[in-house]
């Protein structure tokens, strides 16, 4: 029991990392009816900057973590305005290519300025606690806290603020939005920006448990998807809890199964969540 809670723990941790990428990827789709191939690059953006600022600048991890944050949220409104906008009115299958060949591009440049070489994000915390038997790290801790903060923030400002009002109107209509006068394009922006911070929230989660390279976002790309299409495409309750148990479910799995086959065990369950429920869990039938 003390193995089954310490694996529940730990995939917990790595799940808040795999809910908060995926509501990035749901808020665009939700939003924008397109799929951004480049997300996975955004998420080892803001590792790699989190990785230099607290490694080689000596940055506090905090505030690594917000810097990281909004650089990547800048770069994401650059994305949007050069990749993705000016192909809005054609063919979907057109951005998806766009935003993959950003991709190939970020992770090229990556690849040059940090190289191959995998990169330990170092966090300041150190201590232990134990709970009911289950040792608990003070990073997994934080970086747990760290991923309820950022969901919470989301919350309250897609639903409290009157910018997420105005975000929620133009994914229920976008022509009624643009008629009473709202920016349609400069509220695809600001979904991007957000977007784009997710990604870096999650590097910063899941960064210091795994390890920081360029290639990072490739796996992480494909549990993202994983997840909101097993939750239902734009269901963001559901990219929550299904990236939690997607992340419990691969701990399990590898603690009990075999870690070389935990990507191959997530991969299992999306083809038979399609067969079984292709809507996704959290869709209506």
């Amino acid at each position: 029991m003390w193995t089954f809670g310490q694996q529940v723990v730990n995939g917990l941790v790595v799940g808040m990392g795999y809910s908060i990428f995926a509501m990035g990827l749901t808020l665009i789709f939700g939003m924008m009816r397109v799929i951004n191939m480049a997300h996975g690059e955004f998420f080892m953006m803001g590792a790699m900057l989190i990785f230099t600022m607290t490694a080689v600048l000596h940055v506090p991890f905090f505030l690594a973590l917000i810097f990281a944050a909004a650089i990547v949220a800048l770069f994401s409104v650059i994305f949007d305005r050069i990749a993705v906008q000016p192909l809005l009115n054609t063919q979907p299958l057109n951005v998806m290519i766009s935003s993959m060949a950003i991709s190939v591009i970020m992770v090229n440049l990556a690849t040059i300025v940090w190289n191959t070489d995998t990169r330990i994000i170092p966090t300041p915390f150190s201590g232990q606690y134990t709970f009911a038997g289950v040792t608990i790290s003070q990073t997994a801790l934080v970086l747990s806290l760290i991923g309820i903060v950022a969901l919470v923030a989301l919350w309250f400002f897609i639903e409290k603020t009157a910018t997420g009002r105005i975000m929620r109107a133009v994914a229920q209509d976008e022509t009624g939005a643009a008629l009473i006068g709202i920016n349609v394009r400069a509220i695809y922006s600001i979904t991007i920006a957000v977007s784009g911070a997710l990604a870096a929230i999650a590097g910063g989660i899941i960064g210091p448990i795994w390890s920081a390279f360029p290639t990072m976002g490739e796996n992480i790309l494909l549990k993202g998807f994983a997840v909101i299409i097993v939750a239902g495409m734009g269901s963001a309750r559901g990219a929550v809890l299904v990236g939690l148990g997607l992340g419990v479910s691969e701990a399990l799995f590898g603690q009990y199964v075999s870690t070389a086959y935990t990507s191959a065990f997530a991969f299992s369950l999306l083809v038979l969540m399609c067969l079984i429920r292709p809507q996704g869990i959290f869709k209506n039938a």
